[in-house]
């Protein structure tokens, strides 16, 4: 693992990336880092009133996080089991 890959920093970027628009980053909140894949649970919304926990699936491409489909590498089972439950087995 590359030093700093797994980090608020490295991470913080991607998830805001795979927010829709006017989608908001209210807070990462946790997240882990497995192999070539991470997974992070951060509270997002469009207002206070309707902030939610959503589940972000991402995958290391050698120079940045990209958040991934999580269906289709929870399917084909390309996610370890180390953030498995997390990343496939939640909302």
């Amino acid at each position: 693992m590359v030093l700093g890959r797994g980090t608020e920093d490295a991470i913080r970027p991607a998830v805001q990336a795979s927010l829709t628009p006017g989608e908001q980053l209210v807070k990462l909140n946790e997240f882990s880092c497995a192999i070539t894949c991470a997974v992070a649970t951060p509270t997002i919304g469009t207002t206070p009133q309707n902030e939610v926990e959503i589940t972000v699936l991402l995958r290391w491409d050698g120079s940045a996080w990209q958040a991934v489909d999580r269906g289709v590498y929870c399917d084909n089972g390309e996610v370890p089991a180390a953030i498995r439950q997390v990343a496939c087995e939640s909302n």
